[in-house]
């Protein structure tokens, strides 16, 4: 993996691989348009990676958060077209924790994964609650 196609062009051959490429400024501008829906749903956020971004609930303590992520998924599906994953938890690991398994997310699109620092009003030990939000 991450050898030159030109170098092993004998194995992908003989072994009938398919070559695909990755298209990384495409990401990107899914990601920023993702977290653009997004800003005025959080008071900060943490792009983690090219598929998941944390953000940082703390001050929404007294308002629904189910309903919150709920609303903040169908922005961004709106304005993207790209369907989401929120996972909820007073801690990043907690909130990645309450996402289902990557083989079986509700797309194959970015995650978005909510926290709070504070801890407060979020579901942080069961999963099931929080399935397909």
């Amino acid at each position: 993996m991450g050898d030159p196609v030109h170098l092993i062009r004998d194995k992908i051959d003989a072994h009938a691989i398919k070559v695909r490429s990755s298209n990384y400024t495409l990401y990107g501008d899914m990601q920023r348009r993702i977290v653009a829906a997004v800003e005025g749903f959080a008071r900060d956020f943490e792009i983690y990676s090219i598929d998941e971004t944390f953000l940082d609930l703390a001050g929404f303590e007294g308002r629904d958060l189910v309903a919150h992520t709920n609303d903040m998924r169908d922005q961004v599906l709106r304005w993207t077209c790209i369907p989401t994953c929120v996972g909820l938890g007073n801690t990043k690991t907690r909130s990645s924790a309450t996402l289902p398994p990557r083989r079986t997310r509700c797309s194959p699109a970015s995650p978005i994964c909510a926290t709070k620092r504070s801890g407060l009003g979020c579901s942080t030990a069961s999963p099931s609650p929080m399935s397909g939000v």
